[in-house]
C-alpha cells in the first residue's frame, strides 16, 4: 500500500513538472491521455484559423488535386468526404480547438477501410504547412 502511494506521488510530481512546458507550447496535460479522433493515424495537424475557413481552403485544394469532395457537418466538427484521382476514399476531419492564442483547427485524414496512401496524404495536407501555429 505504501509503495502504491509512493508511485502515485511520483506520478503527480511528473505531471506537475510537465505543466510549465505545456504553458509554453500550448499543449494540454489532459490531451496526453485522450484517444480522440486522429489518435494512431499520424495525429494530423493543428493549424491557425476557424474550421469553416480551413474546410473551404482544403476543399479548394482537393479540387485542384483532382479529387471530388463533399463537405458534411457531424458531431466531431466538419468532415470532407473525398475520392482521390486513383479512386482512394478518405475524409479530412476538422475539429475546432479554441486556445488563448485564438481559433485553431485540428485536421487529420481518415482513410476508408484503413487503405492509407501516405503520398496522397502528404500532398493533401501540404497546403496546411504555412498555417501551422
Amino acid at each position: 500500500m505504501a509503495r502504491a502511494r509512493s508511485l502515485a506521488g511520483v506520478a503527480g510530481l511528473v505531471l506537475l513538472s510537465a505543466l510549465p512546458g505545456c504553458q509554453l507550447t500550448g499543449c494540454s496535460v489532459l490531451a496526453l491521455w485522450q484517444d480522440g479522433p486522429g489518435a494512431g493515424t499520424g495525429g494530423g495537424q493543428l493549424v491557425v484559423g476557424a474550421s469553416e475557413e480551413v474546410a473551404f481552403r482544403m476543399q479548394s485544394a482537393l479540387q485542384g488535386l483532382g479529387c471530388t469532395s463533399t463537405l458534411k457537418h457531424d458531431a466531431q466538427g466538419i468532415r470532407i468526404e473525398a475520392i482521390g484521382p486513383a479512386k482512394q476514399k478518405f475524409a479530412l476531419v476538422l475539429t475546432r480547438r479554441g486556445t488563448d492564442q485564438g481559433e485553431r483547427t485540428h485536421v487529420y485524414v481518415d482513410w476508408a477501410d484503413g487503405n492509407r496512401d501516405a503520398q496522397l496524404e502528404a500532398t493533401v495536407l501540404a497546403p496546411l504547412q504555412s498555417r501551422k501555429p
